[in-house]
């Protein structure tokens, strides 16, 4: 998945890629624990998402972002219960002001 660069999550060192690689899988707990026992750092933790899919996000040794799902099985009542939590997580982010992003003219 390719995507527009966004100030507040493109990695800014030269450690880290900044694309993110995503693997869909047909049982992504136990390929989870295989990736982080070889060694990949948890960046967002596996969760079963609003949307549908279990998923989450690691980083390997070499820096490469990866994030792991799998379509679940859920109820309308759990998808809406985890809508409401990640929109509420979104409601508490700092806001930016107009001010804060305008750019001087050239």
């Amino acid at each position: 998945m390719m995507s527009d660069v966004f100030d507040e999550t493109t990695h800014k060192d030269s450690e880290r890629s900044a694309v993110s690689l995503h693997i869909y899988s047909k049982n992504v707990d136990a390929l989870w624990k295989r990736a982080v026992d070889a060694g990949a750092k948890v960046e967002m933790q596996l969760d079963n998402m609003f949307f549908g899919e279990r998923y989450g996000q690691l980083s390997d040794p070499f820096g490469h972002s990866w994030s792991l799902g799998m379509q679940i099985p859920m109820s309308r009542k759990e998808m809406e219960e985890k809508r409401k939590a990640a929109m509420k997580m979104f409601e508490q982010a700092p806001q930016t002001t107009q001010e804060e992003t305008a750019q001087p003219p050239p």
